[in-house]
């Protein structure tokens, strides 16, 4: 039997292209919004959002997209 292999591939996309996922459960106040902000402006955009499909669906980082918004990255 083969291991299953899973490969992260990471890629630099304009954040418009990025479709948030309708049916996401959680919902981030502003602060939530604000604290990643500032962990962003410390520490960088260290945590990749992770998106699904041709599509670039969001399937976890919704408050990090929020938060490049915010802060004006592209």
């Amino acid at each position: 039997m083969k291991k299953s292999e899973t490969v992260l591939q990471v890629e630099y996309l304009p954040v418009e292209s990025l479709t948030p996922y309708e049916n996401n459960a959680r919902e981030h106040a502003d602060a939530d919004i604000n604290a990643i902000c500032e962990s962003i402006a410390q520490f960088g955009f260290s945590d990749p959002i992770g998106i699904w499909s041709d599509d670039n669906l969001i399937v976890e980082g919704h408050g990090r997209l929020e938060a490049a918004k915010r802060l004006g990255l592209d």
